[in-house]
């Protein structure tokens, strides 16, 4: 017999004491165990409903009587709207489409990616509560609004960016209620154009938000990566699309900052979603291109949509300044939808050694609060137990081979018994 050396993860048991003890009982079911991240479907706020932007959009020149039997507004799609004003150059009046299209078609889906980075921002620094805002290419306000939605009465001034006149002027119109001479509900809410290049202010919460595919070359997306970090008080939140190269743009900043910190001898922490801050295992993992990427559920504002929620993929990367100031659970993180089968359950984690585990969870192996604990995670959801890497030996059967083997091969073939045995290094 010739003996292998192998690695297995081994679930140990439930981390805390107070879950252990709650899982101890017979009612334990494992559905709302303390590391479950709960986001229901991001509903936007009344002032970026549907009705407001239908009015915006009566006044709109997207929208021209079609006769088919009697007359009706129709909407034009949005690539003969385009074609038309580049005809005629009114490069203003195509700004103003393209705004209220963006606003129609990606307000729920940037407001849903961002309303559930700030559950986790909420959940893991429980006692982080901004005062200030700052929000990098805000577009049409969605940033904002989701930081009013959770932070409403203890915000104190936000501050929007973007190039686009138009866009800020449609942020503006939704931040009013909708109304040309309305109040922002923050009063100290402030729009510009240019991002200021002096340091001396520092917000609580700084966000960019699906911009960086906006920026013409890398060395201009680390300029300002260095900028916005040097805004940051507290932390600096970044949303990007799911795709697996919106994926890199996040991984690439978070080493950056990384670098750049370790650099300039500053200490800083990941607080989401990574559980370490090691490189990426996934981007490490050879024939691997899926994205370390999460989802979340919205409902869409245009067109209507029957009642059923919409899904979206995003990824996205929290940073924060100086050491935690919370303590944080050593979890690994659900990074895919487990596979659950008849009498197991088969989960993708990210451990907080810096490695992408694909662990099975059984009743009789890992014990039933650990079982259910994992039935019931879903995707993006820390699970509290503990991880441990096992050796085993693994018997390989060989042929029978003659006895003309010389003394040497069969004093070779016993030190790798004992070697295998003895748990030492096997000798090649």
């Amino acid at each position: 017999m010739s003996f292998s050396r192998m690695m297995a993860t081994k679930v140990v048991g439930l981390l805390g004491e107070s879950l252990t003890l709650e899982a101890s009982k017979d009612s334990f079911t494992g559905k709302a165990h303390p590391s479950k991240v709960y986001s229901a479907v991001a509903d936007l706020p009344n002032p970026l409903c549907k009705e407001q932007l239908t009015k915006r959009k009566q006044k709109s020149s997207i929208f021209r009587r079609r006769k088919t039997g009697k007359a009706a507004e129709r909407p034009i799609r949005a690539r003969k709207v385009i074609r038309k004003e580049k005809v005629e150059t009114h490069r203003v009046h195509q700004n103003q489409v393209v705004s209220l299209l963006h606003a129609e078609q990606n307000a729920s889906r940037s407001f849903c990616c961002v309303d559930r980075a700030f559950v986790e921002l909420s959940k893991w620094a429980p006692n982080f509560v901004p005062r200030t805002l700052y929000d990098f290419e805000s577009g049409v306000g969605s940033v904002p609004w989701a930081a009013i939605s959770r932070w409403s009465k203890q915000l104190e001034e936000i501050h929007c960016i973007d190039s686009s006149k138009d866009m800020v002027n449609l942020a503006e119109l939704l931040l009013k209620g909708g109304e040309a001479g309305g109040k922002f509900h923050v009063p100290q809410t402030y729009f510009r154009q240019l991002m200021s290049p002096t340091v001396n202010r520092t917000f609580d919460l700084v966000v960019s938000a699906h911009t960086l595919f906006e920026f013409p070359s890398l060395e201009a997306r680390l300029d300002a990566h260095i900028n916005l970090w040097r805004k940051t008080k507290d932390y600096y939140v970044l949303v990007e699309l799911g795709t697996r190269e919106g994926f890199k743009l996040i991984d690439e900043a978070k080493e950056f900052i990384l670098f750049q910190s370790k650099k300039e001898g500053q200490e800083m922490h990941i607080l989401a979603p990574c559980p370490h801050s090691l490189a990426c295992p996934r981007l490490l993992r050879e024939g691997d291109r899926s994205p370390c990427n999460f989802e979340s559920r919205y409902y869409k504002l245009w067109p209507e949509n029957d009642g059923e929620a919409s899904k979206e993929r995003f990824s996205f990367v929290i940073l924060g300044k100086g050491r935690r100031k919370s303590p944080s659970p050593s979890w690994p993180r659900m990074v895919r939808a487990p596979m659950v089968r008849g009498g197991h359950v088969i989960c993708s984690l990210c451990t907080p050694e810096g490695k992408l585990e694909d662990v099975t969870f059984t009743k009789s192996k890992d014990g039933r609060a650990s079982f259910l604990c994992a039935r019931y995670s879903d995707w993006g959801d820390l699970v509290p137990v503990s991880l441990r890497q096992k050796e085993f030996d693994v018997r390989d059967k060989v042929k029978k081979e003659k006895i003309s083997e010389n003394s040497d091969d069969a004093q070779k073939s016993e030190h790798q018994y004992v070697a295998a045995d003895e748990g030492r290094p096997l000798v090649n």
